[in-house]
């Protein structure tokens, strides 16, 4: 390129095309109107050197960073395989929680209408054994009321046969009778006692 500006200049401030030196004004009219290859070939061969030139500067640079973006991608991409792997663990597992959870939920409601069949047993038991306490209890009480209520009978019987006995020895027990009797209490008792 820098030679190409020198030519360039040097064309420019002889006032004439380049390669027209001794050949006078008649040339120089003459080739002005042509393409310069010479200029166009020593330009093109400025840009080429200056290319090659800037690839072997550039080159290790530029394989750095092809390598470190080629890195870049690659951890990208098994970044993003072990995301997905872990999403699918995941929902497989959140999936078998699932099936686990249905198939608790069918064993808890299995276990509930077991437990409920067994209390309704249980409660059957106790309701038999408070009726048969209840019934005993009954039985004992009406035994116990009825003994009462002979045994007040009898007591009430007795009065009245001690009242009716008094009514009957009153009237048909003499004085004789009773001096007798009372004689043969003192009698009987005096025998019982010890002489002392």
């Amino acid at each position: 390129m820098n030679l190409f500006l020198l030519r360039a200049a040097a064309w420019a401030s002889e006032g004439a095309a380049p390669g027209e030196g001794a050949h006078g004004a008649a040339a120089a009219g003459h080739e002005a109107h042509g393409i310069p290859w010479d200029l166009i070939t020593l330009q093109a061969a400025n840009v080429v050197l200056f290319g090659i030139a800037l690839v072997w500067l550039a080159r290790g640079p530029v394989r750095d960073a092809l390598k470190n973006r080629s890195l870049a991608v690659s951890k990208q991409l098994d970044e993003s395989a072990r995301l997905k792997a872990e999403a699918a663990a995941t929902a497989a597992e959140i999936e078998a929680r699932l099936a686990s959870l249905d198939r608790r939920v069918d064993e808890m409601k299995a276990e509930a209408a077991v437990e409920a069949d067994l209390e309704a047993l249980r409660i059957a038991e106790r309701a038999q054994a408070d009726a048969a306490r209840i019934k005993d209890t009954a039985e004992r009480t009406i035994r116990e009321e009825s003994a009462r209520a002979r045994n007040e009978l009898r007591g009430e019987a007795a009065r009245l046969a001690v009242a009716l006995a008094r009514e009957t020895l009153k009237r048909s027990v003499t004085a004789d009778d009773q001096d007798r009797l009372a004689r043969e209490f003192l009698a009987a008792v005096e025998k019982e006692t010890p002489n002392g």
